[in-house]
């Protein structure tokens, strides 16, 4: 699972492997050390002015501080959770011979209705054929987000909080992070990280950043709706305590399998700010994120 080779769409294009970014070989100039960014949409980049996502000011600041020295491949894709990854880096990414991965992963997707899980693959699977589609639907979007007030945006979106919960007994929701997906998180993250050191690259964690802090729910209300919207299962005090308590297994994991790990959620301050959403940079938030992962990495190779 991922981007579509040499593709367009407004600001976001894709080179011939896949990648938002400049063409690479598949193998990097002798003597390049390869940076390998894989992550969904918070690595990708989504309301980020063009070339102002992290992976791409990362390149930027490296380039700046060491000249011909770092080759950075923002090879994320939207949606995707970590089975995902781990089994698109096994048959594509390794290709390119990595030798560090900088993985994002995004806690939320284990709040969905079914937890991640990989692709199927079979020899009856056929690539999905190019279709039309209309992109009328994204404009209205985008001029009804600009012109509608927050107040009615946010009668919307909890009445559509509604229409998706009010089927579902009382026990259908989570107040808390379930333990069972939390599990499913260690495991799936572990599983990546042996992967990516079978290879031969060096994996490197990145605790997840959000927008909002433990008073958020009063503070930010407008924001937390509009992320609750997409796991409507959760509440939105559970959606805030499973950042920290990912985090938290993220930090363990590096801890117990000697995994560098680099603490965005302690590095980039909550607000609007820095988050254009929930969960989504700036450019300014970008920026941060940037500064924090080329200091890692020139750190790491000294």
């Amino acid at each position: 699972m991922h981007s579509r080779f040499n593709t367009r769409y407004e600001k976001w294009q894709i080179n011939s492997h896949g990648f938002r970014g400049p063409e690479i070989d598949f193998t990097a100039p002798y003597g390049i050390n390869r940076i390998m960014c894989m992550g969904a949409s918070e690595t990708l980049g989504l309301y980020e002015q063009e070339g102002m996502e992290y992976p791409a000011q990362l390149r930027t600041i490296l380039d700046k501080k060491t000249p011909r020295h770092f080759q950075v491949i923002n090879a994320a894709s939207l949606g995707t959770s970590i089975p995902k990854a781990s089994q698109n880096y096994t048959l594509w990414l390794s290709k390119f011979k990595p030798d560090v991965v900088l993985y994002y992963p995004s806690p939320a997707f284990y709040l969905d209705e079914s937890p991640p899980a990989p692709v199927k693959l079979g020899s009856g699977a056929k690539p999905q054929k190019n279709r039309f589609q209309f992109r009328i639907s994204r404009k209205i979007e985008l001029v009804l987000k600009k012109n509608l007030p927050d107040s009615i945006q946010l009668q919307l979106k909890q009445w559509q909080i509604y229409r998706q919960t009010r089927n579902h007994g009382s026990e259908w929701g989570w107040k808390s992070p379930p333990s069972d997906r939390l599990e499913l998180f260690r495991s799936h993250l572990v599983a990546f990280i042996e992967n990516i050191s079978k290879s031969g690259a060096r994996p490197v964690l990145l605790t997840h950043a959000c927008r909002f802090s433990a008073n958020a729910i009063d503070g930010d209300r407008y924001q937390l709706i509009s992320w609750r919207k997409f796991y409507p299962r959760a509440s939105e005090k559970c959606l805030i305590d499973m950042e920290d308590a990912a985090n938290n297994i993220i930090r363990e994991i590096g801890a117990t399998y000697q995994v560098p790990v680099i603490d965005l959620d302690k590095s980039v301050p909550k607000g609007a700010e820095n988050f254009a959403d929930f969960a989504h940079f700036t450019d300014a938030g970008a920026r941060i994120v940037a500064a924090k992962l080329a200091d890692a990495l020139v750190g790491m190779n000294e």
